[in-house]
């Protein structure tokens, strides 16, 4: 996804409504997207846009300075235009690019953008500021199209559908225990982790069968991530079925679990990622994710009530199965 023109078309706007921008966290981590960060390159693809305006609202360069330079941090840049069109003419006879305009108005080829400052160099600070919010797990934020729309139409705060995005991982818990009657069922990490959902060799079983996750994609939509993590072992098998199985039919056992579960997911819009099993100290393992292209998509009582009861069947087929160590939840 490249919204730089989108940008270039509303960055006055925006930069009039900073002080709101960086006020509201679905605005504050909205972000300016071209493609992905290119690999081995200082650039990080895309940008936090409350960082984004504050830095340009405190730096006295002009309009097609600050987008010259939003340019080459995002990554869509030709370092040097004259030489890529003497080595590519035919490419380049009739292209034009973004930045040739942005070159003469800026007034970087004749001077330094700040008195004692050249261009490379608050190129350089600007990459290094906006690189301390290029984290992963933020916030939730609204697309920038969103941003926009919302700001020319000056709504109320509580009518904007972007303020719904930070509200979607709370109502789907809320919808899990309304259906459940309990939390014991799931488990739910904290959004400022990135848990490695793998297994290792000394791995107990201390947390529920289903985790869930939301998600933003580097795109700004939304993807709720289910998880299935139970740790089988023969003992634990025959401590709830009073059964003690070859290697062969435990392994059968996590099979017929994850055959019956796939369409159940599937029912619900959930599509499988991968799927493992492992009869000597691994277990099931399983991933499952839904896209939604806006928040309005999950809040509605017909959608969270469904997936409060997926959760509530998932944990049955587990238990059914004889797979939920009784340690762990009776």
């Amino acid at each position: 996804m490249n919204n730089l023109p989108f940008l270039e078309e509303n960055l006055e706007l925006l930069l009039q409504h900073t002080d709101e921008i960086v006020q509201v966290p679905a605005y504050y981590h909205s972000r300016i997207m071209f493609a992905a960060e290119p690999k081995g390159t200082k650039r990080l693809g895309s940008a936090l846009l409350g960082p984004f305006l504050e830095f340009w609202k405190q730096v006295p360069v002009n309009r097609a300075g600050k987008l010259l330079l939003t340019y080459e941090l995002l990554g869509n840049t030709v370092r040097n235009l004259e030489m890529y069109r003497e080595l590519y003419p035919d490419l380049v006879e009739k292209k034009k690019f973004p930045q040739d305009d942005l070159e003469i108005e800026s007034g970087f080829r004749y001077k330094k953008p700040m008195p004692g400052i050249s261009r490379y160099q608050l190129e350089d600070i600007f990459y290094r500021y906006m690189l301390q919010f290029n984290k992963q797990n933020l916030p939730m934020g609204a697309p920038l199209e969103m941003v926009v729309q919302e700001l020319k139409e000056g709504k109320l705060l509580h009518e904007r559908v972007s303020q719904k995005y930070g509200v979607v991982r709370e109502k789907l818990i809320s919808a899990v225990v309304k259906v459940t009657g309990t939390n014991d069922l799931y488990y739910v990490p904290d959004p400022t982790i990135n848990p490695s959902h793998k297994f290792s060799p000394d791995w107990k079983p201390q947390q529920q069968p289903v985790t869930f996750r939301v998600e933003q994609e580097h795109d700004m939509r939304l993807t709720i991530y289910l998880m299935i993590e139970v740790h089988v072992r023969n003992m634990d098998v025959h401590v709830v079925t009073g059964k003690r199985l070859s290697a062969t039919a435990l392994n059968d056992m996590m099979l017929d679990t994850i055959a019956e579960l796939n369409p159940l997911l599937e029912s619900h819009g959930f599509f499988k990622q991968k799927t493992t099993t492992s009869v000597y100290g691994g277990g099931l393992e399983a991933l499952y994710s839904a896209q939604i292209n806006s928040p309005d998509e999950v809040l509605t009582p017909l959608y969270l009530d469904a997936f409060g009861d997926l959760i509530w069947q998932m944990y049955a087929v587990i238990k059914e199965k004889g797979l939920l160590p009784k340690r762990v939840i009776n």
